[in-house]
C-alpha cells in the first residue's frame, strides 16, 4: 500500500500524502502541484493546491467545506476545545458552529484551508496545546511542558481529493504558520494502526504516524500507550528562556554586596 492513509466512509475524515516540497511557497497564500505516490488511482494529472491560512473573510469557504454535517457528526472542529465538565452531546451541532463561526470572526481560532480550482477541499486546525484543553485531560497525551507546544489535533479532506497531498500541503502550511508566531515545538497526534497495520478509520481525523514523519516528526512519550504523539522542533529556545521561570523572575542579589565588600576590604 504507497503511504499510510485514514479514510471514514461515513463521515468523509480523509488523510493525505505529504507534499514532498515543504519549502514550496511562503505567506498566506501557497501554491504547488502534488502527487506524492505517481498518480493517484483515477487521475492521472496531479492536482493544483493552493493553501491559505484561515481569515474572518474565508468562513463561508470554511462552512460550505463542512456541509451540513459540521465535517462530521456535527463537530465543527469542536472536539478537542470541550470544557471540562461539558457534555458534548449538547455541544454537537448548532453550538460547536456557533462557536468555530465566533473564534474565527474573533481570529482566536487558527487552521489552514487547502483549495483546488478555487474550492475549498481540505482544513487543519492547529494552535497553542492549551486551546484544545481535552488534549490535557487524556491521560495519554498528558505532557509536562504544554504551555510551549502549539498542536495539530485534526485534518479533514473532502470525498474525492483524498490520497493526492491535501494533508500534506495542511502540515506543511500549518507548521509555517505557528513558526511565525514564535512557537517553539510542534505536536500531533497520529492514530495508531490495529494489529493487521489498517488505521482505525473512526480515530484517522488525528492524521497517521506516516504523514507527520514525512513532515519531519519524532515519537514523542509513551509508545506503548493507548494514544501517541510526535513532536518536531521549530525554532531553538534561547539561552534565558531555557532556565526555570523562578530563575528568570528572581533577581541575584550578588552584585550589591560583592561592591560593598570590596569597598570594606580597601578601607581596611
Amino acid at each position: 500500500m504507497p503511504g499510510d492513509y485514514g479514510l471514514n466512509s461515513k463521515c468523509g475524515w480523509a488523510l493525505q500524502g505529504t507534499n514532498p516540497n515543504p519549502k514550496n511557497g511562503r505567506g498566506k497564500g501557497r501554491t504547488g502541484s502534488y502527487d506524492p505516490h505517481g498518480a493517484p488511482s483515477g487521475d492521472s494529472t496531479a492536482m493544483r493546491i493552493t493553501t491559505k491560512e484561515l481569515r474572518p473573510d474565508l468562513w463561508p469557504a470554511l462552512e460550505s467545506l463542512f456541509g451540513i454535517n459540521g465535517a462530521c457528526g456535527g463537530c465543527w472542529c469542536q472536539a478537542w476545545r470541550i470544557e471540562k465538565g461539558e457534555r458534548w452531546a449538547e455541544v454537537k451541532g448548532a453550538v460547536a458552529k456557533a462557536r468555530l463561526r465566533k473564534g474565527v470572526r474573533r481570529s482566536s481560532m487558527f487552521g489552514i484551508l487547502a483549495f483546488v480550482d478555487n474550492k475549498p477541499v481540505g482544513w487543519c486546525t492547529f494552535g497553542p496545546r492549551d486551546a484544545f484543553p481535552r488534549l490535557n485531560r487524556a491521560p495519554s497525551l498528558k505532557c509536562d511542558d504544554s504551555p510551549m507546544v502549539w498542536s495539530i489535533p485534526c485534518f479533514f479532506v473532502a470525498r474525492g481529493f483524498r490520497r493526492r497531498g491535501v494533508a500534506g500541503a495542511l502540515l506543511n502550511h500549518a507548521l509555517a504558520a505557528m513558526k511565525r508566531r514564535g512557537a517553539r515545538l510542534a505536536e500531533g497526534y497520529p492514530s495508531k494502526p490495529d494489529q493487521a497495520g489498517q488505521y482505525i478509520d473512526t480515530f484517522a481525523w488525528t492524521g497517521t504516524l506516516s504523514l507527520f514523519q514525512k513532515a519531519g516528526f519524532t515519537r514523542a512519550g509513551n509508545p506503548e500507550s493507548s494514544k501517541q504523539r510526535v513532536r518536531r522542533l521549530l525554532r531553538k529556545a534561547s539561552p534565558m528562556r531555557s532556565l526555570p521561570e523562578q530563575w528568570i523572575q528572581t533577581p541575584i542579589p550578588t552584585h550589591g554586596r560583592g561592591r560593598a565588600a570590596a569597598s570594606a576590604k580597601s578601607r581596611s
